[in-house]
Parts: structure tokens; sequence; C-alpha cells
């Protein structure tokens, strides 16, 4: 056991001041913004990075859907299925991505052409009995189902599935792959009508940041254009697919891709959030009222409408996430949210109890010595030891992996994995396949979070191979737990004005995170707040100012010295805190010591 000095000196992160790019500042600072805002875009991009899209955004320079490789072919067949009235079947991943996926292709084929609900059919693989992705199980249940599709449209998944495609294609059914993971060595699907995925070594669209969502949305809306063209005399609607930028907003932050290196991820989360903010659809204004907000951010949607539908793709099959976004009345929504609220709490709390034993066992590893992280929990839950997996990953600063035994086969081992800036783990893993052929029976993902699946027996086999190769791809990093920040702030800037220039620079997400500043205060009073006090509320003095702050699990060691009277120095991010349509400036406390 670590006695409380040991576990201090293991938790406690190391501070940085993110390095700042002198010729960004001095453009940011020509145009008129503020200081910190400067600095701020300064620590974020470099001078290869133009910032007029970053502060100007606007469709028109999304990169065209026309360099996607095969777009043409799946925008035809699709086309096709339209004309001919077929049986289209989407297949879609059970998170946030997938899910929003889901709800862009079957909106815009109920409202874009009117089709009839009874010739779409509508997939999802349930996470713990069916996997991920286009799997055995899945399609078994396609080929048994009563009524067959002669088109399947998967999203966010597929490119690593040609051997369930080829079974799909023997039954006379065309497979439209829409992906944006990493494929496998050899290459795209060869039994796929069409295979749309950025991260094709052939396919010359520029941008491989984009989220499966994004990708979703491009083909059906080069669809529309091939509809346009070719079936004008069929469409009875004028349609602006810039509508479902709402969906692509929610999925493309929820799956963590680039805020930074892709300008078209910024251009459709800022217009997307746009689309929400004037809650059109049933879904947002449930949302908004639920989380007695006026407007939804990038924020929100990261962390808390993200983690609200992933919850029930989790636990669940997903669908009552898809059925709630796109609930027609108000009452429906409303119905549909208080079922992922429950979701989300069950969560939640299988989360909470799984993240504290994980973190104990991720601390005796840092001790040993560790680069990196394996946890076998016996009693963990397959379905959300990705969440402890990225809490372990932050509390410890290093890539983390956590298994749970796969339902129903105790031998198999299900893991779910996430990484530190620096370490690629979608690279980890395939070299690992290349080394150790056998040790993983799965696995896929990208740079930030992956899954795969190993034999129980090989778990002490796989912990050694995976260590020595995020040992060899660290030599050059400096592991552990970091704060790393964007300088000091004086008090004059505590103004829900200067917050409001914050959001301005926005959408922030991977890559492109939110400011955090630091100053010093003087504690007038603290209290605990949870179930267990495991956060904290501050009233504090910033140069005299009065200033609220919260600190959501407070380490222990560190927050049981705070005292009123004390002056602490604390790492920070501004929030907006509404209740009862009172705004209120508050900080969100990344880390704080005593001055």
């Amino acid at each position: 056991m670590l006695d409380t000095k040991d576990l201090q000196k293991l938790i406690e992160p190391r501070l940085e001041t993110l390095s700042s790019d002198a010729a960004v500042y001095k453009d940011a600072y020509s145009r008129g913004l503020e200081e910190p805002l400067a600095r701020v875009l300064s620590h974020r991009l470099d001078e290869n990075v133009n910032l007029d899209p970053f502060l100007n955004p606007k469709l028109s320079l999304l990169d065209h859907y026309e360099d996607l490789i095969d777009i043409d072919k799946a925008a035809s067949r699709i086309a096709l299925a339209i004309v001919q009235q077929e049986v289209i079947a989407i297949e879609t991943d059970h998170d946030c991505d997938g899910q929003t996926s889901h709800a862009i292709i079957l909106t815009s084929l109920l409202e874009a052409y009117g089709y009839p609900k009874e010739k779409i059919l509508s997939y999802i693989g349930h996470r713990m009995q069916e996997g991920y992705g286009l799997s055995d199980a899945l399609t078994t249940r396609i080929l048994e189902a009563d009524i067959l599709p002669d088109l399947v449209i998967t999203a966010d998944n597929g490119s690593s599935n040609q051997k369930n495609i080829a079974r799909l294609k023997a039954m006379g059914i065309d497979v439209i792959v829409t992906d944006h993971h990493v494929l496998p060595k050899e290459g795209p699907p060869k039994d796929a009508y069409a295979c749309v995925n950025p991260s094709r070594v052939d396919c010359h669209y520029a941008d491989k940041a984009i989220a499966g969502c994004m990708v979703a949305w491009l083909v059906m809306v080069a669809t529309w254009r091939y509809m346009e063209k070719n079936h004008q005399d069929l469409l009875q609607v004028k349609y602006n697919h810039t509508a479902l930028l709402d969906y692509v907003a929610v999925g493309t932050i929820a799956d963590c891709v680039s805020m930074a290196t892709s300008i078209n991820n910024r251009i459709v989360v800022r217009f997307g959030i746009r689309q929400m903010q004037k809650q059109l659809r049933p879904c947002w204004q449930a949302l908004a009222q639920h989380l007695n907000i006026d407007t939804l951010d990038s924020g929100d949607l990261g962390f808390k409408v993200g983690p609200l539908l992933n919850s029930d793709g989790r636990l669940g099959d997903a669908f009552i996430a898809v059925e709630f976004l796109m609930a027609r009345d108000s009452s429906l929504a409303k119905s549909y949210l208080d079922m992922l609220v429950q979701s989300n709490q069950e969560r939640r709390e299988i989360e909470q109890a799984m993240t504290k034993e994980a973190k104990g066992m991720a601390l005796s590893q840092v001790q040993e010595g560790k680069k990196s992280i394996c946890v076998w929990m016996q009693s963990g839950h397959a379905g959300v030891h990705g969440i402890s997996a990225s809490r372990v990953k932050d509390y410890v600063g290093r890539p983390c992996i956590i298994f749970s035994p796969k339902l129903h086969h105790e031998d198999l081992l299900t893991g779910s994995a996430r990484s530190v800036d620096g370490i690629d783990m979608a690279k980890i893993l395939a070299q690992l396949h290349h080394t150790n052929p056998g040790l993983m029976l799965q696995f896929g993902g990208h740079s930030g979070a992956a899954g795969l699946l190993i034999e129980k027996q090989n778990f002490e086999a796989f912990t050694n191979a995976f260590e020595e190769a995020v040992a060899q791809a660290a030599k050059d990093l400096l592991l552990g737990r970091v704060c790393q920040h964007d300088g000091p702030l004086d008090a004059r800037y505590f103004k829900q004005g200067f917050f409001e220039k914050i959001q301005a620079l926005g959408p922030y997400g991977r890559g492109f995170g939110a400011p955090v500043f630091h100053t010093s205060a003087i504690i007038e009073h603290l209290k605990p707040l949870g179930k267990t006090g495991q956060h904290l509320k501050l009233f504090i003095l910033v140069e005299g100012q009065k200033q609220q702050a919260l600190w959501f699990f407070a380490p222990d060691p560190i927050a049981h010295t705070f005292k009123p009277g004390l002056r602490i120095v604390f790492y920070f991010q501004f929030s907006l805190n509404e209740f009862r349509n009172q705004k209120q400036l508050q900080c969100i406390i990344e880390h704080a010591h005593l001055a």
C-alpha cells in the first residue's frame, strides 16, 4: 500500500506551459485579439496554419467529397436503390459516432427522398453480445431476418470485415462501407461494392482525421448531388444536407478526432453547434431543458451529450440513442432522454467502481517502473472499461488497456486501449500484430483509442509485448501525469465577456483543447460535494475579486491541505454556470497547490 507522500508524488502532475509559435502569436495579435487569446492560438497552431479558416470558418472551405475514392460508386449505387425502391439496411457501430451516422443516413433517406420506412432496416451491433463492426453474430442476424436487404450501408465500421462482407455478397447483397478507421494491411474489403474511407492509402482526400459520421454525411451529400443530376424528376423537395450537421458535430466531438489538424472537423462542428442552438429538433430542446442551459457548446458535447448517448451503446444496443436523436415530438424526446439518463447513471456507477480499482492497480505498475498499464479486471464490465481506461490514462499519464472477460466466453478477454499524446495506439497494436502474430485475435482503432481481443492465457505475454513496444515508442517522451497550460491570467480577464471571446475561438476538442490558465487566490471558504465528498467547491479571492471554483475528483493528499485563509495557485478552465436563468462565471480547476 502506498503511503500518502508516495501517492502524492505519483499523482501530482508535471506542470508544463504549452510551447508557443511566435509567428502565430504575432499574426493573431495583429488581428486585434487580446494577448491571452493570441497566446492560446500560438500554443495550438504552427506557422504553416492559415488563421483565416480558424477565425472565420465557412462551409465553402470544406474539402470536396469528390476526392474520396469510391464515393461516386457509393452515391450511384445508393441512388439506384432509391430509384428502384430496394430494401436498404443501415449498419453502424454502437458508439456516438455510429449512432449519429445512423441518424444521418436514416434522416437523409426519410426526409430528402420520402423513402418508405418499411423499406429501411436498421442494425446496430450489441457491444456485449455481438462485438464491434460487421461481426459474425451481426451478419448472421442480418441473414436470418425475415426480410433480406438488397443493399447494406455501413458507417463507422466495415473496413476490416471482408469475411462477413463476402457472406453478404454471396447472398446477392451489395455492401457499401463508409468508415474512417485504419484499414488492415491487406487493404479495403475486396467484396465491398464500394469502400469510402479517407484512411485508404489510395484515397486523395487530404484530411484523414474526419470522423465516421462526417464520411457518412459526405456520402449522403454525394448521393443527393447524383440524384439532382440524374433523377431530378424524382425529387419532390428541396433538401439541404447542412441540416444534418448537428448530428455530425455531436459524433465528431464525441469520437475525439483532431480539432487542430482538421479544418473540416472545425467547420462541421462550428456549423453543427449553430444548428443545435436553434433547437429545431425536439432532442436538443429536451437536452437544453435537462441540462438547464440556453445553448450547447463543444464542451457540452464532449462532456455531457456524448457520454449520455454513448451510455446506451455501452449497456444496450444503442437504438434508444438513435430514437432520441430522431424523435419527432418533445414528449417522445423526453421519454427517450429519461431512458438515456437512467442508463448513464447505471454506467457511471459501474465505471466509478471499476476506475477506483483500476487506478490502484495502475499506481502499483507505475511504482514498478512500467511505461504502460495493462489491467485485467475479472469483475469488470466490457461495456464501460473504455471510459475507465481513459481515466486511468489521464491519472498516470501512460497508455492504458483495461481487459474484461468477453461475455459468454470466459477464455477470452476484450480490451479497451487509450493512449497519450505522442504514442499512436493503432501503430503500436499493428506492430504487435506483425511481431507477434496470433497474440491478438482482433484489434482496430486509431491513434488515441483502440479495441482488441486476446485469449486469457495470453494476457501475460501480451502485457510484456505491449510494454516493450510502448517503451520503445516512448524512449524520447517524458511520460507521467501532466497539466499543460497557457500561462498566467490577470484578474481583469475574469469576466463573462472574456469567456465569450474564448468560446468564439472554438470548437475545442482533441489537439485544440480549451484554454487552461493559472493564477493565485486566497481561499475564503470551501466545501465538499458529491456523495463521498470527492469534489470541492471553493469560494476564493483573485486579486480581491470574488470568484467561485469547482474541483472535480480533487485528489485527497493535496485537497486535504486546503484551508480558509491560505493562498493557492490553481490551474483552471473557465465555465459558465447557468441556474434559474442566471449565468455566473466559474473556474473548473484542473490542478491546484499551496502557494
